[in-house]
């Protein structure tokens, strides 16, 4: 996991066995206090190493090259209130893993995808992403080399928070279930 308090860095901090070994509250005490900006991961796992971007023609360690699985898309919106947002994600079939809050104006839904590669990805999201960016969807969001908010850390004094989580998605809209 790439951890994130500067936007356009190439991060701050990285776990490559975070499914071995979470980080424990001694190693996020530094995030969970917060930035002005927030604390952010990348929404799909990497390899932590540079690799050669050829699209920005420079090395980068978050970056297509870097990603390890194809396992979720961002879906995000600045265009919808918040509370309107929630109520359209929660209606949504999809497999959604976890809603976070941005400790602003939006909120971060983590949907699982579990592509076998970067066509595998782009073939999956491209079917759903003309609804979704219809409904509010942030088009510029839905790229497999995506942050999104880390839940329990700060931005600013505001908490970036976990509103929903479900390890095991299986699709069915959110306000269906009991």
């Amino acid at each position: 996991m790439l951890i994130f308090s500067e936007y356009r860095s190439q991060g701050q901090e990285l776990w490559q066995n975070y499914s071995l070994h979470l980080p424990d509250r001694d190693e996020l005490e530094r995030f969970s206090k917060g930035y002005s900006d927030g604390i952010w991961f990348l929404a799909n796992p990497v390899d932590g190493k540079e690799h050669f971007n050829e699209r920005q023609q420079r090395m980068s360690r978050r970056s297509e090259e870097s990603i390890r699985s194809f396992r979720y898309v961002v879906l995000e919106s600045d265009r919808q209130d918040p509370d309107q947002w929630m109520r359209i994600i929660v209606q949504l079939p999809l497999p959604i893993v976890s809603i976070t809050s941005s400790g602003g104006k939006s909120l971060h839904a983590l949907v699982l995808v579990g592509a076998r590669s970067k066509l595998h990805w782009d073939d999956t999201v491209r079917l759903i992403w003309p609804r979704l960016v219809q409904l509010g969807a942030d088009p510029a969001a839905l790229t497999a080399v995506r942050l999104t908010r880390l839940p329990n850390c700060h931005r600013g004094k505001r908490l970036q928070e976990l509103l929903y989580l479900d390890p095991k998605p299986n699709g069915e809209p959110i306000w269906n279930r009991q």
